[in-house]
């Protein structure tokens, strides 16, 4: 994974100070500190603001997930579909989490985060797939089965599905692989930023 560049203008910094003048590094590390902080929070204002503009946008909308959550029952069951996405979930018992009945919660879920639930669950599922694929020496086996899937097959099958591409294939930057039809922005967000 490539280094920050201010983690290399950081380094740069050091080095340049302790070989030219080692008694003038702490004002200096004061400096960069400070450089860092500015970094910081220049970054959590952009972060707010593209909030601000996506829930504005949501507003406008009302789909989305980001836009769900500001729904009290639709909360609840995105919260459950998180906390533990390899739980056998249906929509009866999201909608049971969420006070609603089956069919009410399916029609609102759809109408506030623009899938369905069990679509949603399984593009999460995914997501959290692709994550460990490129950050842990997981096997595809161990993946599938932290993720609820009784079958690497199965597992495999329904990556291949939502992402597009094989796990194989995924896991190997190889997104040469059509994009699946219906796939969201958030499997081709994950992909394009690996």
């Amino acid at each position: 994974m490539p280094r920050s560049p201010i983690l290399q203008f950081d380094e740069a910094i050091w080095r340049a100070a302790l070989d030219a003048a080692p008694e003038k590094a702490e004002g200096l590390y004061a400096h960069v500190r400070h450089i860092k902080l500015e970094f910081q929070q220049l970054a959590y204002t952009m972060l707010v603001q593209g909030l601000r503009l996506h829930l504005a946008e949501g507003l406008r909308g009302r789909i989305g997930w980001l836009f769900a959550l500001s729904d009290k029952q639709m909360n609840a069951a995105i919260t459950s579909i998180h906390d533990a996405p390899a739980h056998d979930w249906t929509v009866e018992e999201l909608g049971q989490r969420a006070g609603m009945s089956r069919s009410t919660f399916a029609l609102r879920f759809k109408e506030t985060v623009g899938v369905s639930p069990m679509e949603y669950l399984a593009r999460w599922r995914m997501l959290l797939a692709g994550d460990r694929m490129a950050n842990t020496s997981d096997s595809i086996s161990q993946i599938a089965q932290s993720l609820g899937y009784e079958s690497a097959s199965a597992f495999t099958k329904a990556f291949k599905k939502i992402m597009g591409c094989s796990p194989r294939q995924y896991s190997r930057g190889e997104n040469s692989v059509p994009f699946a039809s219906g796939e969201g922005e958030a499997a081709r967000a994950i992909r394009s930023n690996r």
